[in-house]
């Protein structure tokens, strides 16, 4: 049996020690922020989102909860602070610290969560004789796709037409290329075939159809046929409806007003155009004008159809001052602010 030293079987204890702490930390992976995170909420994901600011340099705290290596599951001053040092790098405005969906966007294509540290170990003494290390397993070749599109958020509804892409498959040989694509609810249930796809072509364009209900989050996934290497790759989600269904986290039935624009001046008697943009859904609106001083609402007009603009005679007893045009919508369910939209300020004037 061969014999080592003190020195040497102390070595090869700490080079275990450290390599342990190596392949224990977190590596570069993925960390899906689903909600909007804000001063005083907390949650595993709160410390997901630490641990990716403090790996891209905005560091959270120099010591303590929120420092490198102890990430807390609580969204205090300090994590509000570095979200907005980090918003100001990307350029995401207003910079003010609240992880919406503008940042979530953002953070999807950037979700960095820790470095692996370099360690390197005092070598040993000359005298000691270094046991040949064993050979190295032999690594079946696996081929990684990753889905791109559509992004963390994105919306869709029934006849829409919606553009699946992914990267990672030009290493897939002849013969392998053979995938297929499909979509599930977020549980992993409902999981439905949309097409064979070749994995080299990197894009399928889908025509939304086929939901299991009026409206609900998805994620796509792709798989390789032929020997399942690729696994699952999923998506970020995505939340698909029927034409006619209403929330508040479809972009298109957010409304907005676009005009009259900011500072623009309206002269009692004259007519003006007020539009909007967003709302696709059926439910008729609602349109009025607000005094900014008195906070009192003026009705143009009730039940409107949802056509995007609608022409105002500014009548003689329209008080001079200044107004923002509202937009409501009075009979969609689900009552939020997503379903009144103001305008900017503009004056009116005799």
């Amino acid at each position: 049996m061969k014999k080592y030293s003190v020195a040497y079987m102390l070595f090869l204890i700490g080079v275990g020690a450290m390599a342990s702490q190596v392949f224990a930390a977190p590596v570069e992976g993925r960390c899906e922020i689903a909600r909007n995170l804000a001063l005083g909420v907390s949650g595993e994901d709160v410390r997901c989102l630490q641990r990716y600011l403090n790996a891209k340099g905005f560091i959270i705290s120099a010591s303590g909860p929120g420092s490198v290596g102890n990430e807390s599951i609580y969204f205090g001053t300090k994590t509000r602070a570095a979200v907005a040092r980090w918003q100001q790098a990307r350029g995401i405005s207003p910079a003010a610290g609240y992880f919406g969906k503008i940042s979530r966007a953002a953070h999807a294509v950037d979700h960095v969560v820790g470095e692996v540290p370099t360690i390197t170990p005092t070598p040993p003494p000359p005298s000691a004789v270094v046991p040949s290390p064993p050979p190295s397993p032999v690594v079946a070749q696996s081929y990684t796709i990753s889905i791109l599109a559509p992004v963390l958020g994105a919306s869709a509804r029934v006849g829409d037409q919606l553009v699946i892409a992914w990267e990672g498959a030009s290493a897939i040989p002849t013969g392998h290329q053979a995938g297929e694509i499909g979509f599930e609810l977020l549980d992993g249930s409902n999981r439905k075939k949309i097409a064979d796809i070749n994995l080299n072509e990197k894009r399928y364009a889908w025509t939304v159809e086929g939901l299991s209900s009026s409206i609900d989050r998805y994620r796509f996934y792709i798989i390789q046929k032929k020997t399942q290497s690729v696994g699952d790759a999923k998506s970020d989600f995505v939340t698909l409806a029927y034409t006619n269904a209403f929330d508040p986290t479809l972009a298109d039935t957010r409304l907005e007003v676009t005009q009259p624009v900011r500072g623009a001046s309206l002269a009692v008697g004259s007519t003006y155009s007020v539009e909007w943009q967003g709302g696709a859904f059926a439910w008729p609106l609602d349109i009025q004008v607000s005094n900014v001083s008195s906070a009192n609402i003026i009705s143009l007009a009730k039940s409107v159809p949802n056509t995007g603009s609608h022409m105002w005679q500014v009548a003689n007893d329209v008080p001079e001052g200044q107004y923002v045009a509202r937009v409501v919508c009075t009979l969609c369910p689900l009552a939020t602010p997503d379903t009144i939209a103001e305008g900017k300020i503009f004056t009116v004037t005799k």
